[in-house]
């Protein structure tokens, strides 16, 4: 019998920690995580962005009865539809609308590893011409099934590009440090590189409409030779290929410079037709040349 109260006291003793080890984690969590807790009493703020301000204005709208296909990330702000799905090619049914946000890596990813991606099956609505674009807003974009009018909503697409964005070779180009640039580490090409592509990329997305793409670069070099170019390519799902242009492009001397070692912008004007994939590239034809590119700022003119 003493036994069995003794059980009974230590089962009771365990039963009264896990209580107590319940509560604490649970006011821990209330203070730490819950929006009255600590969060609450911080000045630290959640940054709301034009482009995410963008995203809600043409969320809002597609009408709440309306069927929507989209990607990965945008899916959740329309949880509390009954028909939403992942974009992708061939579609499941033909939907009311269709958004896309074309500056998220999500764009990339369809719903399964093996499945088409948002951005494939996009350029393939684009090019059948059964959507039409109600809005367009900093890279966002909203399509109407038969949809023929003019944008509802325009905002122009701006974005700036580098190091960190762009891509490099080891053989002709190197990353390296600035305190005159504004992004603080460069894309630099200098005399112990070779001759070719200095810089590639970023393959970013751009739909129809008349851009700008300004290059800051500066160089060391009085026998500077540099090609600016822009490059735009669109896959194939047919033929599973992709198809090259080059739609805009500069070549720059030292005349074009005035000076050494100061930065200096050089725009190139090009337009986009459809959807397509675009890099913006540096390439040198000679070596023994330094020059640096600090970043690329893409913004677009008009529809």
């Amino acid at each position: 019998m003493r036994k069995m109260n003794l059980k009974q006291n230590n089962s009771a003793g365990i039963e009264r920690r896990l209580m107590v080890l319940i509560i604490l984690l649970s006011l821990i969590s209330a203070i730490t995580v819950s929006p009255i807790g600590l969060p609450a009493l911080t000045t630290r703020k959640v940054e709301v962005t034009a482009h995410t301000e963008a995203l809600h204005e043409i969320l809002n709208m597609i009408p709440l009865n309306a069927s929507v296909a989209t990607q990965n990330d945008i899916l959740p702000h329309l949880a509390q539809r009954e028909k939403i799905f992942i974009l992708s090619w061939p579609m499941k049914m033909e939907v009311d609308f269709i958004i896309v946000d074309l500056k998220s890596f999500h764009i990339l990813y369809g719903p399964t590893p093996g499945s088409t991606s948002p951005i494939e099956a996009l350029c393939e609505l684009v090019k059948s011409g059964k959507y039409g674009v109600v809005a367009c807003a900093d890279g966002i974009l909203l399509l109407g099934k038969g949809y023929m009018g003019s944008y509802k909503v325009f905002k122009p697409y701006t974005e700036r590009f580098t190091y960190k964005n762009l891509y490099t070779l080891p053989s002709t180009s190197s990353i390296k440090f600035d305190g005159t640039s504004e992004s603080g580490n460069v894309i630099i090409h200098d005399i112990n590189h070779k001759a070719g592509v200095v810089w590639y990329g970023p393959y970013a997305w751009l739909y129809k409409g008349n851009y700008s793409a300004t290059f800051v670069v500066k160089t060391a070099s009085e026998n500077v030779n540099l090609t600016l170019d822009v490059l735009s390519s669109e896959f194939d799902l047919t033929t599973n290929s992709w198809f090259y242009e080059r739609i805009g492009v500069k070549t720059l001397n030292f005349s074009d410079f005035e000076s050494l070692n100061r930065w200096k912008e050089f725009t190139i004007n090009f337009r986009v037709e459809g959807l397509k994939r675009l890099e913006f590239r540096g390439i040198c034809e000679f070596e023994d040349i330094q020059f640096e590119l600090d970043y690329i700022k893409v913004i677009q003119l008009g529809p």
